[in-house]
């Protein structure tokens, strides 16, 4: 429509589930919301195509790249504050059980199907790499880097980078987490800024 914004007034995001928008969120017309319940911060950034399923509670300065689904359909997915993903990074609360004995399938009966689900927790300052997987009961550490195409399955430490290895993370380094921390304070200062 013209004069139509490329993304949702804070009324229409409350319409669609959101507890609580921040200022200054800015969430894609294209983005799809099913089912949802959740929290989202100040200055967050949602861009298109993305998927919220379920709840998903979201910082501030959060941002979530196009093509990614959060999938909160059997637990909570929380963001800190300054964590992003990449593109295509699907994050769900809830995943078949692929070694059981009985069926697989969003469809099939419950009785026939045994699943795995748990909240993910994914702290402050963390990035996640494009093509990510994280499965339910993850908790990634604040401050953490998740390289592109891991399956992120458990915890992952505070200020540690994990890359690839065989199709799990594989620790390889520490990030400086102090001179994250100054940088974390200074965008919280600018923010604060802004606000006045």
């Amino acid at each position: 429509m013209p004069g139509e914004t490329p993304f949702y007034a804070p009324e229409e995001l409350r319409a669609l589930g959101c507890e609580s928008v921040g200022r200054r969120t800015q969430v894609s017309r294209l983005a799809r919301f099913y089912g949802f319940q959740g929290r989202l911060g100040d200055h967050t950034r949602i861009d298109d195509f993305v998927i919220l399923k379920g709840r998903v509670d979201l910082g501030s300065l959060v941002h979530i790249s196009s093509y990614c689904l959060l999938g909160g359909t059997a637990g909570t997915i929380t963001f800190g504050d300054l964590s992003t993903t990449a593109a295509y990074v699907g994050i769900y609360t809830a995943s078949d059980d692929y070694s059981s004995p009985l069926l697989t399938n969003s469809v099939v009966p419950e009785d026939l199907k045994r699943g795995i689900t748990g909240d993910v927790s994914v702290g402050k300052g963390v990035v996640i790499g494009a093509h990510c997987v994280v499965l339910p009961k993850a908790a990634i550490g604040d401050y953490a880097t998740i390289g592109a195409t891991c399956i992120v399955n458990g915890d992952y430490a505070p200020g540690c980078v994990y890359v690839t290895g065989s199709g799990r993370p594989r620790l390889v380094g520490k990030r400086n987490v102090d001179s994250i921390k100054v940088a974390e304070a200074e965008a919280l200062r600018r923010l604060r800024r802004d606000e006045t």
